[in-house]
């Protein structure tokens, strides 16, 4: 074992200590839901958020508030609860 590190280990001990659970995204749902979203035809609708909402709401069913909490735990989208009513409206 080398008395001291070599440039490649830090690179390796930097960009492993960037590392974290705030970056992981659950794509598992996507995956799913995504396919029976666009076999269904909905994926001809092209608004990202619907596809977003639909998604999040059959894989954790709740309310609103509850809903805009899972897209930012889960997907990492920040929304108001004023966009969703408003988006809603159309």
């Amino acid at each position: 074992m080398d008395l001291f590190a070599s440039e490649e280990d830090a690179l390796v001990e930097s960009y492993v200590s960037s590392l974290g659970n705030s970056r992981a995204q659950v794509i598992g749902p996507e995956l799913i839901f995504g396919r029976i979203y666009d076999r269904i035809g909905y994926g001809r609708i092209a608004r990202e958020l619907f596809r977003h909402l639909v998604i999040i709401r059959l894989y954790h069913p709740g309310s609103k508030l509850k809903t805009i909490d899972n897209l930012q735990r889960f997907l990492g989208i920040h929304k108001k609860v004023y966009e969703i009513y408003r988006f809603l409206d159309q």
